[in-house]
């Protein structure tokens, strides 16, 4: 008899990213639903396989703690990607497979009524076995479908995307670019290809063709649950990250880049955490330049100024207290421009502190007890008021 395979603690670490990635989206469903920008057949349809989903996930989570083993080595690159791994598996099943209840053919593909329903069962086989971490299966029904359909682009996409996250560093980033090339091609509006190949091609420091994928993304009204992922794993900021360590002595602008001026934020905000403070400083003026109440490059560029300043204190003590000055004046804008802005309220805390404003220390402290933190800012302010009054 065949014993259920026992998850290890990393393992469980990814369902409960699953499972609390399926709640954050039942959330967003429903408030697309009360803004009509979903209909009520779709609705119902994704919301009640996002329940059921988590329901799954629920279910694995508390077996696998019941019977939790060490757990087994994975190979490197699935821990790279288990986040993304996770989100993409609940894209490509509950954002994509339902919504597009036939699966994605190429446009010149024709089907009977009964191998599309075959391809549709498989499609939503494959989903389930991803889900649940066993790759290997859902790529076996991927190749299934692509012996009935073998232009289908979902398969081809997904069946790349976990052959990728399943191998060794290069192991098999030829095939995987060419099933990914031939899906782009069989479907060049199907969004979730182009994402796979900007991962693939940002981490072989590919970052033009990286930003063009993303771009081509951007142009196809891609799902909710895409943008999000895109978002979420600051694929447009890496890819710029790595274009701008390329050409360090080129022009910095959004418009030389073509890029929103948040992203260009967000990639001097990156820049300036990894120590290339130059660089990061001039895309961070960058994008002030284009937007200059943008609240990411603001705050940002306000951190850098004190942190400059409380590092220069001792041999410029007048020069110091002006970066410091114009840091908190930066971020004090940035509050202005959005008062509910976690890190620019965050920011101002710090800067408090530093220059010892007891009075604006305590109205932020007030203040960010009102504001729903996550784990990480709230212990971060527990231990700086437990600091304060110790």
């Amino acid at each position: 008899m065949n014993r259920e395979r026992q998850l290890g603690p990393d393992e469980i670490a990814e369902l409960e990213g699953q499972r609390d990635f399926l709640l954050r989206s039942l959330d967003d469903l429903d408030a697309e639903q009360a803004a009509g920008d979903i209909d009520e057949i779709d609705f119902r349809t994704l919301r009640d396989d996002y329940i059921r989903r988590t329901a799954n996930v629920a279910r694995a989570i508390e077996a696998g703690r019941a019977s939790m083993v060490a757990p087994a080595p994975h190979p490197p690159r699935l821990r790279r990607f288990a986040a993304i791994s996770a989100v993409l598996v609940f894209a490509a099943v509950a954002g994509v497979l339902l919504a597009r209840s036939a699966g994605f053919r190429s446009s010149t593909e024709t089907a009977t009524g009964d191998v599309r329903a075959s391809t549709r069962t498989l499609l939503l086989e494959a989903g389930e076995l991803a889900a649940t971490g066993d790759l290997g299966k859902a790529i076996e029904r991927y190749d299934a479908v692509l012996e009935l359909q073998p232009s289908n682009a979902e398969a081809l996409a997904y069946k790349a995307w976990y052959l990728y996250l399943g191998a060794a560093e290069s192991e098999n980033d030829e095939e995987v670019e060419t099933l990914l090339d031939t899906a782009v091609a069989s479907a060049p509006d199907y969004p979730d290809p182009r994402v796979f190949r900007a991962v693939l091609f940002t981490n072989q420091q590919r970052y033009d063709e990286a930003s063009e994928e993303l771009r081509a993304f951007d142009a196809n009204d891609p799902p909710p649950p895409m943008r999000q992922l895109v978002d979420q794993q600051g694929l447009r900021e890496r890819a710029l990250v790595g274009r701008l360590r390329s050409n360090a002595d080129a022009e910095i602008s959004v418009e030389v880049y073509d890029v929103s001026a948040e992203t260009m934020a967000r990639a001097g905000q990156q820049l300036v955490n990894a120590g290339e403070a130059g660089l990061g400083i001039r895309a961070l003026g960058a994008a002030l330049d284009a937007d200059p109440d943008n609240v990411t490059a603001l705050v940002a560029r306000g951190d850098l100024l004190v942190v400059t300043g409380q590092q220069t204190a001792t041999d410029d003590p007048g020069g110091a207290d002006e970066l410091i000055a114009d840091g908190r004046a930066s971020i004090e804008r940035a509050v202005a421009v959005d008062p509910t802005s976690i890190p620019a309220q965050l920011s101002l805390l710090r800067v408090a502190v530093i220059t010892g404003d007891s009075a604006l220390v305590a109205r932020q402290l007030d203040l960010l007890d009102r504001f729903d933190l996550d784990a990480a800012d709230r212990e971060l302010l527990d231990a700086l008021r437990a600091a304060l009054e110790g």
